[in-house]
C-alpha cells in the first residue's frame, strides 16, 4: 500500500487498486447511453468480474448497476428540464425499454419521470453522478 500525504500534511494510506475503480467510473462516464456490458469492463480493466465488483463496491459504496442507474437518471433529469420529452430522454439516456425506465427513475429518485420536474428538483438532491473515491486523494 503506497503513502500519500492529506491535506493536513499527514501521512495517509493510499489503496493501490484505486485505479481500477477510476477507469470503470471513466468507462462507464463514456459508455452510460449504450449497453454496458461487464464482458467490456473485463477487456477495459483487465481483471475478473468478481474482482472489478468488489472493488468498485469497496471504493465507491454501490455497485456498478446502483451507479448506472444513477448516472442514467440524474442526465434523465437533466435533459427532460431542457426540454426533451421523456420517451425521447429514456432512450437517449440508455434504456431500450420505457416502462423499465420509469421503474428505475422512480427507484433511483422516488419519483416517475413523468412528474413536474421543478418538484423533483426541489425535494430530489442531486448531484452530477459523480462518486468521489474515499481514498482518492485528488
Amino acid at each position: 500500500m503506497a503513502l500519500m500525504l492529506d491535506a493536513e500534511n499527514m501521512v495517509a494510506p493510499v489503496d493501490a487498486t484505486l485505479h481500477y475503480s477510476r477507469q470503470v467510473l471513466s468507462y462507464l462516464a463514456n459508455h452510460y447511453t449504450s449497453g454496458i456490458s461487464m464482458d467490456d469492463l473485463v477487456q477495459e480493466v483487465g481483471l475478473t468480474k468478481s474482482y472489478i465488483c468488489r472493488l468498485f463496491k469497496r471504493h465507491t459504496g454501490c455497485t456498478i448497476t446502483e451507479y448506472v442507474n444513477r448516472l442514467r437518471c440524474y442526465q434523465a433529469i437533466y435533459l427532460i428540464e431542457n426540454g426533451h420529452s421523456v420517451t425521447e430522454v429514456a432512450a437517449a439516456v440508455g434504456f431500450n425499454d420505457y416502462n423499465y425506465f420509469s421503474r428505475v427513475f422512480k427507484k433511483v429518485t422516488g419519483y416517475r419521470p413523468s412528474e413536474d420536474m421543478r418538484k423533483i428538483k426541489e425535494d430530489v438532491k442531486y448531484r452530477p453522478a459523480q462518486i468521489v473515491l474515499s481514498a482518492a486523494g485528488e
